[in-house]
């Protein structure tokens, strides 16, 4: 086997590698992003009805948009 050839596959390899990181490190941002939205609708679910209702949001808006997360 040729240095040159060694060199392509590295080349290769460390590309590939690069390229499962990248899509590795974009699936864990998703799923941050998902977990936190979730968190905050959970939050949402702590506060009285009156509180959210000055925000414009009911109870049952929050429960909804829980179930279709799921």
């Amino acid at each position: 086997m040729s240095l040159q050839s060694v060199a392509r596959q590295d080349a290769a390899r460390s590309s590939l590698a690069a390229a499962a990181l990248r899509a590795l490190a974009l699936h864990f941002i998703a799923w941050r992003r998902q977990r936190a939205r979730r968190l905050t609708m959970l939050g949402l679910l702590e506060m009285e009805a009156w509180q959210l209702d000055d925000l414009g949001i009911s109870v049952d808006a929050v429960k909804e948009a829980l179930e279709a997360r799921r």
